[in-house]
């Protein structure tokens, strides 16, 4: 699998007007534990492994950092997990709460590109709620999508984020016609509270 480096996905979301959670990124190092734990400031904050692999939390590779007795055994941990991938670094980025949706696309061999939306974190596996459209759509063809989910009337029926959903989904149409050379995008969590963000996301190229 072709994955792209996760802080290369980070600065490409950015690039195309998709909020991103805060982060660092630190490089991989001869001292990259201790690297990591001086990059550590404002708690809480969530450390992840920038390697070659995709189910992050099922590899142990993913840690969130409530206190500062934790950090040493958590970068601990998270590094000896991640020993057998190639690594990158180690995001540290900021922790951030809110309703979990995701928004992806893909690009299918019979139907062409392929944008979605629906429930997000462990919502995710359990409830099955996505919605699917064929790119290119306008604003109004998104909103009718969005509004064919249980994230909808979950999450965003009753609060003031639509808007702010339609121009990530927008903005990562803008990002998969721009570059062909992806093949998947996968968002989610995408956090929506007063500051909708990307709390993660999976590049896949050709």
């Amino acid at each position: 699998m072709n994955k792209l480096p996760d802080n290369q996905a980070y600065r490409l979301l950015e690039r195309y007007k998709i909020p991103v959670a805060s982060y660092k990124f630190i490089k991989f190092s001869k001292k990259f534990a201790e690297d990591v734990i001086k990059g550590i400031s404002d708690l809480p904050v969530v450390i992840k492994i920038d390697a070659d692999v995709v189910h992050k939390k099922n590899a142990g590779c993913v840690e969130i950092i409530y206190k500062k007795e934790d950090i040493k055994h958590k970068v601990d941990s998270v590094i000896k997990n991640s020993r057998k991938f190639h690594v990158n670094g180690m995001l540290i980025q900021k922790f951030v709460s809110g309703d979990e949706v995701m928004i992806g696309s893909k690009r299918d061999v019979q139907f062409g590109t392929i944008i979605m939306f629906g429930c997000g974190g462990v919502l995710a596996d359990t409830i099955k709620d996505v919605s699917f459209r064929v790119i290119p759509v306008t604003s109004n063809e998104l909103e009718i999508m969005i509004k064919e989910t249980k994230a909808y009337q979950i999450f965003i029926e009753n609060k003031m984020n639509l808007p702010d959903i339609i121009d990530a989904i927008s903005n990562l149409i803008r990002l998969m016609e721009d570059n062909v050379e992806i093949k998947e995008v996968d968002i989610n969590p995408f956090f929506l509270s007063e500051e909708c963000v990307a709390g993660d996301v999976r590049i896949i190229k050709r």
